[in-house]
């Protein structure tokens, strides 16, 4: 119409293009910092799953709607379809790999000698699912890349002390007090879905007390 400036060719096309990328960087930093910092996954392996997912998505995108240019740009509708399906696949895919999936659990060879059941009851709620040979195997630690992660922890865990063969890995009373007041132990990511884990104050000092009778110190 007469007197009405139309949009240069090209500009709507690249406006959607930039909501698009601006989609996919923000996706791939949460991506990043949900596994990495939530769940604890290595950083290498992180990047290496983010760039598969990336270079997936790219695909999936050009056999679902084919090239950007000749499609009009990229739109967030057709990135979130792409992302969706390129998720699947990887996701998919990394599960037949066997790394965390063995929860068979070692046997119980020998303990502290509790000074009482409280405080092996605290130790417990706290400690035991990854510093002991008692470790509960919910249904999430069975998906990858999740498994991978909780595998390495316990397994690193146990190697620096375990509760249920501490005649071969122990440790102080000093260095698991120093852990529960900075609040190393239990971590942080750990509580969110432990809640038996999250002890008040009053039941830290008493683990604390519990355990310097246990151990001495």
């Amino acid at each position: 119409m007469p007197g009405v400036e139309r949009e240069p060719e090209g500009a709507g096309s690249a406006r959607r293009s930039l909501a698009a990328l601006l989609l996919s960087m923000g996706v791939s930093a949460a991506f990043a910092v949900a596994f990495i910092v939530v769940v604890g996954l290595d950083p290498g392996i992180t990047f290496a799953l983010l760039a598969a997912l990336l270079v997936s998505a790219a695909s999936a995108y050009r056999v679902l709607f084919g090239s950007p240019r000749r499609a009009g740009g990229i739109t967030v509708g057709r990135t979130v379809m792409a992302g969706a399906l390129a998720t699947l696949v990887v996701f998919g895919a990394i599960q037949a790999i066997p790394h965390g999936r063995d929860h068979t659990n070692p046997p119980v060879v020998s303990e502290p000698a509790w000074d009482s059941p409280r405080t092996r009851e605290l130790a417990a709620a706290a400690c035991f699912l990854c510093h002991s040979n008692e470790t509960r195997w919910p249904g999430y630690t069975n998906v990858a890349p999740v498994s991978w992660a909780l595998t390495d922890h316990i397994l690193t865990a146990r190697d620096t002390f375990n509760f249920s063969a501490w005649e071969e890995f122990p440790t102080s009373a000093r260095l698991i007090e120093a852990a529960i007041r900075d609040g190393r132990m239990p971590p942080w990511n750990f509580r969110l879905l432990h809640p038996e884990a999250r002890l008040s104050a009053a039941e830290k000092e008493e683990l604390i007390a519990g355990i310097r009778a246990t151990l001495g110190g």
